[in-house]
């Protein structure tokens, strides 16, 4: 866990105003997702970014103004009394502007899905896959949302091992399908004459 991440994401919350808030519910999130999420982690916070390459971004207060999302991965620790303890550290952040949900930044680029340990899990039961941060905080976090569509993101590999996925369009069950079919390895297949017996 990185402690700057975790300032960082503390000094973006304290950004946020209710002009913010109602933003971010008229963009269709509702309120309810939204205090589930809260339960459980930081929603969102506001800081203005600069782009760097690589999709990165840097805080700058010259910068644009955008929604930066923790990445959270869930830690599971025995507890006292046989009670689990959840610990939830950030292991990324992600900058995007509400006019664009569907492009955002990475803080490090370690980040490959929001919710990814939802496809780590063998639970068997049907993942719900979303397209964009915005819809998997109306979600609650109850859903996987990919960040890194590169054919080397791990989100493949758990991806091909789920029963079922649930999507909410033809276009990310087909953009899900491709990448996939893209990043699954094939054999190589050499053609060998037998000798005649």
């Amino acid at each position: 866990m990185a402690d700057w991440l975790e300032k960082e994401m503390e000094a973006a919350m304290r950004g946020v105003r209710q002009q913010h808030i109602d933003r971010i519910l008229a963009l269709g999130v509702q309120m309810e997702p939204f205090c589930r999420l809260g339960m459980v982690q930081a929603q969102f916070g506001v800081m203005r970014v600069q782009g760097l390459s690589g999709g990165l971004y840097q805080p700058d207060p010259e910068g644009v103004s955008s929604v930066i999302m923790p990445v959270v991965t869930p830690e599971y620790h025995d507890g006292v009394f046989g009670e689990a303890i959840i610990l939830r550290p950030i292991v990324d952040l992600i900058a995007f502007q509400t006019n664009a949900p569907a492009r955002w930044l990475w803080r490090t680029g370690n980040a490959w899905a929001l919710g990814s340990h939802l496809l780590a899990g063998p639970t068997g039961e049907p993942t719900h896959i979303v397209a964009t941060p915005l819809e998997w905080m109306n979600a609650g976090g109850d859903a996987v949302c990919l960040l890194d569509w590169s054919d080397q993101s791990p989100a493949w590999a758990y991806l091909r091992t789920v029963p079922d996925l649930i999507v909410d369009n033809d276009m990310l069950a087909a953009r899900l399908a491709a990448g996939i079919d893209r990043a699954t390895p094939r054999p190589r297949f050499i053609r060998e004459a037998r000798n005649a017996a």
